[in-house]
């Protein structure tokens, strides 16, 4: 798949990650650092910058190998979070979706939109068959986002994440390329 913008609609723009984005990305995510922290384990080892700068080379590495797709979000041209997918099982013809999105970019419909162009272009161009969302069972801003898109709630993998010194529950949603395309009709 190209590294090429990708417009969600509604001055939502997803970009691959890009050496531009380091500084603005790391300000990001420390100004966010309290809030994100809650659910995503990594932000407690994003300590600077160069942890950035390290984690977008190997998100370019991955990308132009077929590994994994990781975009920022940016909404009217600011940069509010970011989805992606994470390894790519090709035999299978699968992946699993991850995201995150700061506070003031919540409740706008930004990851539902970002999520739905993600998910197109993984059937459309890497003709992917399988996509899987997974979040943590109490984390509903997140479930809500599968669920709008009528991902199927597979069931409940028990203490399947390890967050904060204990493990959690996390909650399977699952979209087919045959349900996509017939949800979109």
């Amino acid at each position: 798949m190209k590294a090429e913008i990708v417009d969600a609609g509604d001055g939502i723009e997803l970009h691959p990650r890009s050496p531009r984005d380091v500084a603005e990305m790391w300000e990001t995510i420390d100004g966010n650092r309290d809030d994100l922290r809650i659910w995503l384990p990594w932000v407690d080892a994003t300590r600077s910058a160069l942890d950035v700068r390290r984690y977008c080379r190997f998100s370019i590495a991955a990308f132009e190998h077929l590994q994994t797709f990781e975009y920022a979000i940016r909404l009217d041209g600011r940069l509010c979070g970011a989805v992606g997918t994470h390894q790519v099982d090709w035999n299978n013809r699968s992946t699993a979706i991850g995201y995150w999105l700061v506070p003031d970019g919540r409740g706008r419909g930004v990851m539902t939109r970002a999520v739905a162009a993600l998910v197109d272009r993984c059937i459309e161009r890497l003709r992917l068959n399988r996509l899987e969302i997974h979040c943590v069972v109490e984390n509903e801003k997140s479930r809500a986002v599968p669920e709008r898109l009528d991902f199927v709630l597979e069931g409940v993998l028990s203490d399947a994440y390890f967050l904060h010194e204990r493990h959690r529950d996390i909650a399977l949603y699952a979209m087919t390329a045959m349900r996509w395309k017939a949800r979109a009709q």
